[in-house]
């Protein structure tokens, strides 16, 4: 969908209608004059992606079943020390947190599991804390939503992702850069279907010494 009016208007309509509707916002990123919105509704999610590109505001929306992964709140598995016997639950205690020798783990969120669907072809660098994966699925097609943390620049992210994504057969359709934040937007090779890749890089204000990344891929379902 297109319109002449501003992402930010756009934005704020959905953010009012879902909100309205009964719909939690449960992530915003913005970054490069572009913004995607996940959003749940019990079991029902949708991912809406709002972006400029040559004086007109593009629109993308994908709504289905939401599957969340790792999500428990206990998931011991996707901590790093194997401790699950846990009977201390103190992986968020300071101070004897760190028994895998980092401990400033100890106040970062669980590392979650990759959904199965995730390309095999696209690669997180290497110290990359997987914190969070989930899919959207609705007629044939998935939409995986990963994000994670990582202590490389916002600047070696972007390169990383870029060659991983060109090295897929993904084509460049959007780059941006605002305030140090990053905005990729990927499409595959000769692919019209809306198949495509969405990266947001930014500074983490939350994590110090943390780069976050956000990155949503829709494929087929298959």
């Amino acid at each position: 969908m297109e319109t002449d009016d501003s992402v930010d208007d756009v934005v704020a309509a959905y953010e009012s209608q879902l909100e309205d509707n009964g719909w939690s916002i449960d992530s915003r990123t913005s970054s490069g004059g572009a913004t995607v919105l996940f959003a749940s509704n019990g079991d029902q999610a949708a991912t809406v992606t709002i972006g400029e590109e040559g004086g007109t505001t593009t629109i993308g929306i994908i709504y289905g079943t939401f599957v969340e992964l790792g999500g428990g709140d206990g998931g011991s598995d996707g901590g790093s020390s194997d401790g699950g016997d846990g009977g201390d639950g103190s992986d968020t205690g300071s101070d004897d947190g760190g028994d895998d020798g980092n401990g400033g783990d100890a106040d970062l969120p669980d590392e979650v599991d990759l959904d199965e669907a995730f390309p095999d072809n696209i690669a997180f660098p290497d110290d990359a804390r997987i914190t969070s994966s989930s899919s959207v699925s609705s007629g044939g097609v998935e939409t995986i939503i990963v994000t994670a943390l990582s202590e490389q620049s916002v600047d070696d992210l972007e390169a990383h992702f870029k060659d991983e994504l060109q090295g897929a057969g993904y084509t460049e359709v959007i780059a941006t850069s605002a305030d140090g934040d990053v905005f990729l937007s990927y499409a595959p090779d000769g692919d019209s279907s809306g198949a495509g890749v969405v990266v947001t890089i930014v500074d983490s204000t939350s994590y110090d010494g943390y780069t976050e990344i956000a990155i949503s891929v829709t494929q087929s379902q298959g």
